[in-house]
């Protein structure tokens, strides 16, 4: 939870003290109408005494937690370190991206020879592999969107892909690509030892 959240829960906290004790306020009002010794003011006084005490006591808990995290924060050359390390992933993750979406624009081009697509997929289960996901924004439902609409474009459809020596090979380039994809996802088959 962040300080800032902290804070407002403990100022929610503090008004909900004081609706409680508005609350009690009204409820003393009652019992002081049956109890002589209790007069409405002292228990209006005390109620908000109450309340007060409370939201001094939360601020005063506010300013302890500030002191607290400003003692456990990391100096600035550590925060601009991480920042900085945060960065250069961010942009090596994005050539990640574009490397896998080039060679799916390989692998989906008209002109892209069987052979070259068995190996477009190839490439495709080794980047997933190595990074041990999919590049982001990709999902395993867009890239078997993708393979099949190729497989349906080079004609490798229904019963073909076990008949056409061609079309078993993409088939089982596809295949291990989904199971790369299954196996880094934990989806895969779990063996039994």
């Amino acid at each position: 939870m962040t300080h800032g959240q902290d804070r407002q829960r403990r100022r929610q906290r503090s008004a909900v003290l004081t609706v409680l004790g508005l609350f009690c306020l009204a409820a003393l009002g009652n019992v002081a109408a049956w109890v002589p010794q209790f007069s409405r003011r002292s228990a209006l006084g005390a109620a908000l005494a109450s309340s007060i005490f409370a939201a001094q006591d939360a601020h005063a808990q506010d300013a302890d937690e500030l002191k607290r995290m400003r003692r456990l924060s990391d100096p600035p050359e550590v925060v601009a370190a991480r920042e900085a390390k945060l960065e250069k992933e961010a942009a090596r993750l994005e050539v990640v991206a574009a490397e896998f979406k080039n060679t799916f624009k390989t692998l989906a081009a008209e002109e892209t020879e069987i052979e070259q697509r068995v190996e477009a997929l190839g490439k495709l289960k080794e980047i997933v592999e190595k990074e041990r996901k999919l590049p982001e924004g990709i999902t395993r439902d867009d890239v078997v969107k993708g393979v099949r609409a190729v497989k349906f474009n080079i004609g490798c459809v229904k019963d073909k892909v076990k008949k056409d020596k061609d079309c078993k090979s993409v088939e089982k380039g596809y295949m291990k690509l989904m199971a790369g994809i299954d196996n880094v996802s934990g989806k895969g088959i779990v063996g039994v030892r």
